[in-house]
Parts: structure tokens; sequence; C-alpha cells
């Protein structure tokens, strides 16, 4: 047990709870009421999650300067890997995310998102003061700017945009001006224009549409999102009950063990089910949020202000998409959809913030004043004349 002195269990424990808890949600969204079978999701997200918390403890018991003092050789595997996905990746649905290994398939944008969060909070911390100027705000830029370049090329315009919420909150944690942030978001609005003619894909472009104007759910592009609103409307306060849902057994639901896994929550859960799901999520923001507070080593804060953004990031859209407040864009719900990459790397940037929970690292920015070893003292403490 001295072992895990430290260990901050206010992040350990609400993240314990969601992936035990996902399984059951996987296992429903893998019951076939045409064959009467079950698909073997739920029993390769456990495998997943035993390696994944295996992961969390190895490197929650690693001090995490010495992997932070990696971080450049990190970020360039990282890149290398994104490339190396377009020459020998794997393509599902029109588009090349994964690498394959006999059945197992791994998605490397979900593990360089972690990657990038270690590489900004050096790169941050080390621009210090520098970080209110617009010279400091270049090298983190690019530095998002190229792995987000990639991941669009794949296509996942869902994974690259979650990057940005990263980088923006970084750099105000770090002390970045707003005016700064708000000149950048009239450049980033008034752009817009041309992301539409030349960066979405048609199906991205019927996503939009369907979202602002509901007429084009006639084109199908409303169709998931209609099917996920339907479960979770059809749940009402209570829900159907473990493993009695319709929508996705039947297969009205496309992408349920993934994307719209929210949506068997609430068809199964209901209202009280989502809630308290999110409830969890809550809690272990804000044990991360805790973590942060109490560390006064600004790079390791960085750190887990980086990796609670990514899990508030993706919770926000997921919900968001599945409920019909947002436009649907893919992203998985962290700690809950099935696929062991996401909840492999969610767990890897977990164990970084446990890491600087179990090190509260202080940071003096002046050195204490000691006396001059060879001044003498008179009686008293009086300095001797």
């Amino acid at each position: 047990m001295r072992a895990l002195r430290g260990m901050p269990w206010l992040v350990v424990l609400p993240a314990l709870a969601i992936v035990a808890w996902s399984l059951l949600f996987i296992r429903s969204a893998a019951y076939d009421a045409g064959t009467g079978g079950f698909a073997p999701y739920a029993e390769r997200q456990l495998e997943w999650a035993l390696v994944g918390w295996a992961a969390f403890f190895a490197i929650a018991f690693v001090p995490y300067d010495r992997i932070a003092r990696r971080s450049d050789w990190l970020y360039g595997l990282g890149l290398l890997a994104l490339v190396a996905v377009f020459f020998v990746g794997t393509s599902v649905n029109g588009s090349r995310r994964w690498f394959a290994v006999g059945s197992i398939r791994i998605q490397p944008s979900e593990v360089t998102k972690y990657v990038l969060v270690l590489f900004l909070a050096r790169v941050i911390s080390q621009q210090g003061e520098k970080v209110r100027t617009w010279a400091g705000l270049g090298a983190p830029a690019l530095a998002t700017f190229v792995p987000v370049a990639m991941v669009l090329k794949q296509p996942d315009l869902g994974t690259a945009l979650a990057h940005v919420p990263v980088l923006v909150t970084m750099l105000f944690a770090a002390g970045a001006r707003l005016r700064h942030f708000a000149c950048v978001g009239a450049a980033a609005a008034s752009a817009l224009p041309l992301a539409w003619f030349f960066l979405l894909h048609d199906y991205q472009k019927l996503r939009v549409l369907t979202f602002l104007s509901p007429e084009h759910a006639a084109n199908g592009g409303a169709y998931q999102q209609l099917q996920g609103t339907i479960a979770i409307g059809a749940g009402g306060v209570l829900g159907r009950g473990f493993e009695q849902g319709t929508q996705g057994s039947l297969g009205f639901l496309p992408f349920r063990h993934t994307d719209f896994i929210f949506a068997v929550v609430g068809e199964e859960w209901g209202l009280l089910g989502t809630l308290a799901l999110l409830f969890l999520y809550a809690l272990l923001v804000w044990g991360l949020g805790e973590v942060a507070r109490a560390t006064r080593d600004p790079e390791g804060r960085l750190i887990v202000v980086g990796v609670a953004t990514i899990l508030v990031t993706h919770v926000f859209v997921n919900v968001g998409m599945t409920t019909g407040i947002l436009p649907v864009t893919g992203i998985t719900l962290p700690l809950v959809s099935y696929g062991g990459s996401s909840l492999f790397a969610n767990l890897c940037g977990l164990g970084l913030a446990a890491s600087v929970g179990r090190r509260k690292v202080i940071v003096w920015s002046a050195p204490r004043h000691t006396p001059d070893p060879t001044t003498e003292l008179g009686p008293g403490g009086v300095l001797a004349a």
C-alpha cells in the first residue's frame, strides 16, 4: 500500500467506475436481435481495459518529468506514425486511420493527442512570460497545426478539431492574452467559407446542413442522429432495462457500440443513467482540477490541463451530437465507447495526470535568501559591524 501513497484517487476511482460500467453498455450494444447472439465487443474491450490500466499504473509510477524530457522524441514518433498510416494503414469506410495487426486495429491519432499534450506542456512552459506575446504563440500553434493537418487528411475532422481546444486551454492556463485568442478566433471565422469549399468532404457538408436545416434529413444526413435521439427519448426517466433496448438490437441505431454508445445508455438506463454517467465524468474532471491546483510546477499543471481538456471536449461533442445539439462528427465517448486505441490512450493520459498528482513539485519563482556564510551575527542576531 505504501506504493500507492499519493495516488490521486479522485482521478482513479471515477475512471475505474466509468470503464467498468462501460462494459455493460458495450455488452448491450453487441446484442443482435436478428441472430439472438452477441458480438464479442465486451470481451475485447475488457482485454484492452486490462492493458490500459496496466499502462496507467506503469506511467503513474514514473516521474512525469522523465517522460516530459523525451516529449520531442515522442512527438516525432507520433508524426511518423501519422505519416505511415497513409502508406501501410487500413482503410475503413473511406478513411485511412488504422494500422491492422492481425485482428487488432490501432489508431495512432488517439495516442498522438496525448503526445501533443506532453510536447505542448514542455514548449509552452519554456516560453515563460513570452507566451503573452504573439511571438510566444508561434511554436505551440505550429506544433498543433502539423498533426491537425495530418489527421484532417485521413480524413477525421472530429479528432482534428479536438486538438484546437487543447491548444487554446493550455495557452490560457499559461497566461496567454485574451485579445490574442479573440484575433485568432475572428480570423478562423473569416476562413470558414474557404474551409467549406476546400476542406470539408461531401458527407461532412451534409452533416452540417442537416444540423442547420432539418429538411436535409430527407437525404439521409440525419439518420444516425435521429435514431440516437429516438433511443434516448424511448428510455424515459428510468430506462427500459439492461439489454432491453430495441433501437440498437433491431439494427436501427448505427455505430451503437462506438460513436453512439450514449444513446444505448439513454435507452436502457434512462435519464437517471445518463446523469449518473455525466456525474462520474464531472467527478473525474474535478479530480484532475484538484491535481492541477495542487502542483506548483507549470509543466505538470499544463499536462493535467491538457488531459482534462481532451476528456471534456470528447464528452461534450459526443453527447451533443447524440442528443442533436451538435452536428455528427464521429468522436467517441472517452472510456465508454468501444475501441482499444481510444481506451488505451485515455488511460495513458490519465496515468500522466496521476504521475503529476503523486509528485507535488514546488517551483520557487526566486531563490530563497540565505545569509552570506562569511557574515558574522552579533548578539541577538544583529549583524556585527
